[in-house]
């Protein structure tokens, strides 16, 4: 394994540690037969990576191994080969959601979500859905009470403009007012659904009496917590959440290390805190 890692990749080492083997374990599903940690210089001099991981898993028959660099800032991007796909997915990930809200901030990861989708600075909420229909792809998100997830799924041919469109979305977003309040309309239709369902009523007041606080609040907030949002309070929150050590860019399937490098150049650019 020690040999194979060190012909995986083009990274040149630059501390005299090379491969560090990890103990075999089991976890979650998956058992871990080695890992690697090196500290390396990329091929793209204007990136710089603090760390690298290589790992082997096994999970059932099949084995596979991901590749983990962290950068400066903090941010991870976490990528994995898959051979014989012609299709890649590229998933940002922030290690934050709802139980990250202070009680007047109700429903403020999940409103982000929704306005992540609404236009930036370069384009409409119109132009982005049209460029990801006219790449053939599929762009969405969720939130949940520990993190919110942004993601793509297209044809390899197609990574760079959906990675260009969905960073935009994350970096660039409007939060335009008028926007923020007819999308108020929206998720208060979505909290009615969720109300007229009777197991997701009984989840959330059996989370509700279990952890009392934040981790205990409806994801979606409340109809009252909602009036006190603003485009300039959504920004806040996620200027103060959305920070480099939180986040970690997934890719998977069939991609080039000039994809990889593009990615990490893009989470490179923003702040730690």
């Amino acid at each position: 394994l020690a040999s194979a890692y060190r012909g995986a990749d083009d990274y040149s080492l630059t501390t005299r540690n090379d491969i560090i083997p990890a103990p075999l374990c089991q976890a979650g599903g998956a058992i871990h037969f080695a890992s690697a940690v090196r500290r390396l210089t990329p091929r793209r001099r204007d990136i710089i990576i603090i760390e690298r991981i290589n790992a082997v898993y096994a999970v059932g028959l099949e084995v596979c191994m991901y590749d983990r660099i962290t950068l400066p800032n903090g941010a991870r991007v976490v990528f994995e080969r898959m051979d014989g796909v012609r299709s890649v997915s590229l998933g940002i990930w922030i290690g934050a959601g709802s139980r990250f809200e202070r009680a007047e901030e109700g429903g403020s990861a999940h409103f982000i979500e929704h306005m992540l989708f609404k236009g930036t600075e370069k384009r409409s909420a119109a132009q982005l859905a049209e460029e990801t229909d006219a790449l053939g792809g599929q762009m969405n998100a969720y939130t949940t009470r520990d993190n919110t997830c942004f993601y793509t799924r297209v044809l390899d041919t197609h990574l760079g403009r959906a990675a260009d469109v969905l960073a935009d979305m994350f970096v660039n977003s409007r939060f335009d007012e008028a926007d923020v309040a007819s999308e108020k309309g929206v998720i208060l239709e979505e909290i009615d659904m969720y109300e007229d369902t009777p197991e997701d009523v009984a989840a959330e007041m059996l989370l509700h009496n279990c952890f009392p606080g934040a981790l205990g609040r409806p994801v979606l907030g409340t109809a009252e917590s909602l009036s006190g949002l603003t485009g300039a309070s959504l920004r806040e929150f996620r200027d103060r959440i959305y920070t480099a050590p939180r986040i970690a860019a997934a890719l998977a399937g069939s991609f080039t290390d000039a994809d990889v490098d593009s990615i990490a150049s893009i989470f490179a650019a923003m702040p730690a805190a």
